[in-house]
């Protein structure tokens, strides 16, 4: 039953969660295409060309730290965001006798579906992001330009692994402690 209303819920707010999937696709996309430009896996770019390995991998991580920083901020705001523009259909629950703990769950899973979703999307953008920041990479070293999709499974790994820990920690902190806490709307 639940779950029959949190794929109702998906496709009828769909057009509200166009910003959200836009934030997650653009993030993981460019998250995967750094993290994989410093993955051991990586052999494009260690071959043939002049740069300092150790800093080359330590300006990637702080470009990906970076990028972590705005995704972070980012899917915090669109949360409570969606949380805000949502709060009549909450209300009506809460009239209807759903506890404030479900209501709060059943967001939760259906902005968990929407952004694993939404974070495929980005891995597979990030991939041909990745390829081409490779070639960059290539040319800005003075290589040879030569264009090859970047998809490395510890790269995934670790795309999936930090989406979900973000995603879960912004959830289950932010999210369902506000949506726990949440009165009836007033109008």
């Amino acid at each position: 039953m639940y779950l029959k209303l949190i794929n109702s819920n998906v496709k009828k707010t769909l057009q509200d969660y166009q910003i959200y999937i836009i934030t997650l696709v653009v993030s993981s996309a460019l998250f995967f295409s750094f993290i994989s430009l410093s993955s051991p896996c990586n052999t494009i770019i260690a071959d043939g060309t002049k740069y300092s390995d150790a800093m080359f991998r330590q300006t990637i991580n702080l470009t990906v730290g970076l990028v972590s920083l705005i995704f972070f901020v980012l899917v915090n705001y669109v949360n409570n965001h969606m949380i805000k523009r949502r709060a009549k259909e909450f209300s009506i629950y809460m009239l209807l006798g759903m506890e404030q703990k479900k209501i709060a769950f059943l967001y939760f899973v259906e902005t968990l579906e929407v952004g694993l979703l939404a974070i495929l999307i980005g891995t597979i953008a990030g991939t041909l992001l990745s390829g081409a920041l490779t070639s960059i990479v290539i040319l800005a070293t003075g290589g040879d330009f030569d264009y090859k999709l970047g998809f490395y499974p510890d790269t995934f790994f670790k795309t999936m692994l930090f989406f979900i820990f973000v995603f879960v920690s912004i959830s289950s902190l932010c999210s369902v402690q506000s949506l726990t806490r949440y009165r009836v709307a007033k109008r």
